[in-house]
């Protein structure tokens, strides 16, 4: 297991900590969490509402495939995935950047570190 995927795994025991006295957990876990990471910088992040200061390239790409914050073709909310709001995260202060040079752990679902596909518009983006 590289230190990618060690800090997934990580971030998914924090989460289960944090839900466990949750009074319903199986609803306050996201969905998803990946890393995004690109050279020594690497951020662990989790699926759900996109910040609204999202880096200009990213929201450029997501902007050709649909209308951010509603459902596509997948059957996702585009925008509103764990690579989405990892990445953005990088992207932010590297504003000229290529997308496909950000590189993602599998996806993992924290409850259960389940191994998660990417979805299309994440293929289509990244």
């Amino acid at each position: 297991m590289n230190k990618y995927e060690e800090a997934v795994f990580c971030y998914a025991k924090k989460l289960q900590r944090k839900y466990k006295e949750s009074k319903d957990p199986l609803r306050d876990y996201p969905a998803t969490i990946v890393c995004a990471y690109l050279k020594k910088k690497y951020v662990v992040d989790e699926s759900g509402k996109i910040s609204p200061n999202m880096a200009i390239q990213l929201k450029r790409k997501l902007s050709t495939i649909g209308t951010i914050g509603k459902k596509t073709h997948c059957g996702n909310i585009l925008g509103w995935c764990a690579e989405v709001n990892s990445s953005n995260k990088i992207l932010m202060y590297r504003p000229y950047l290529c997308l496909s040079r950000v590189n993602f752990t599998t996806a993992r679902r924290p409850r259960t570190m389940q191994k998660i596909n990417t979805c299309d518009n994440c293929k289509r983006t990244f």
